[in-house]
């Protein structure tokens, strides 16, 4: 057995070892008698950071994470890896409810984000888990957390990402659970001006029913119809014109949009070859501003 060790053992960190190769293997007994005998709980693997909870949370292991955890287990350890994911994350990973629900009981920060911003919310919404967001959110996750940071520099809420995974049952949830319609991200986006650039009309037109504001400029001006014309997203053009976008809005490279805008929608369309966004914009800026 595993557990057989002797002090000395245990103390050169042979123990540490066999103690990852019980989580692995659901040796409870194994588990039990290196603990007894000192095993570092917390101890971690060098490459890549692992405690024996981590492992156990990856592996959904309830019953290994249970024993860890009364023997004194970090429940928020962090890897050490680029991404710096917590004990919490592996559980959502693993799709064990109750291992989630257990980890919180006994202290899991539900809002700590890993090192590449990822929050149990996000990463529950990243991957499709309604239950496990609806239990984040009944325990106080917040919706509107910025909660990823993508290889741009570009953060996302969890809003953002069930928007712009088509997901329309997980935006529902997170508006009803208080995600802001109009909460920006880095670049002064709002989820409309994600989704406008993006090929499905039908969360546009979701986002547009449940209340969205067409007009909303980013940091430069930008609006959704400029994403929309950016991407020759024709049927995203028509769903946001028919709702009162304003097709003369103007945009500007400079930080301060208010200084010297010069470039709308049409521009984008052209300057990127989309023929048929084009041809809807100018249609629509004739419309507003007929001649004499």
């Amino acid at each position: 057995m595993l557990w057989l060790l002797t002090n000395a053992a245990v103390r050169s960190g042979e123990g540490d070892i066999n103690l990852y190769a019980a989580v692995d293997t659901g040796d409870m007994g194994a588990i039990e008698g290196l603990l007894k005998r000192g095993t570092n709980v917390d101890a971690r693997n060098p490459t890549n950071g692992w405690t024996p909870l981590i492992n156990a949370a990856n592996r959904g292991a309830f019953e290994a994470a249970k024993l860890l955890l009364s023997h004194g287990a970090d429940v928020n350890a962090r890897t050490s890896s680029k991404s710096g994911s917590t004990v919490l994350l592996f559980a959502i990973s693993s799709e064990n409810l109750k291992l989630v629900t257990f980890l919180l009981d006994h202290g899991a920060h539900i809002n700590a984000p890993a090192k590449d911003g990822n929050t149990p919310l996000y990463f529950a919404v990243s991957r499709g888990q309604f239950e496990t967001a609806t239990l984040l959110l009944d325990r106080g996750a917040d919706p509107n957390q910025h909660s990823f940071r993508n290889d741009r520099s570009n953060v996302f809420t969890p809003l953002m990402k069930a928007v712009l995974d088509g997901n329309t049952n997980m935006v529902a949830l997170l508006l009803a659970k208080g995600a802001d319609l109009e909460k920006r991200n880095n670049r002064g986006h709002t989820v409309l001006m994600e989704a406008a650039g993006y090929s499905n009309p039908a969360m546009v037109q979701y986002l547009i029913a449940r209340g969205a504001q067409i007009n909303t400029r980013g940091h430069r001006g930008h609006t959704a119809i400029m994403y929309a014309a950016l991407n020759g997203q024709s049927k995203n053009l028509k769903l946001l014109l028919q709702a009162g976008a304003d097709p003369l809005a103007k945009a500007s490279d400079l930080e301060e949009p208010d200084w010297s805008p010069n470039y709308g929608a049409e521009k984008l369309a052209q300057d990127h070859g989309h023929h048929e966004a084009l041809k809807i914009i100018l249609e629509a800026q004739r419309r507003a501003s007929p001649s004499p």
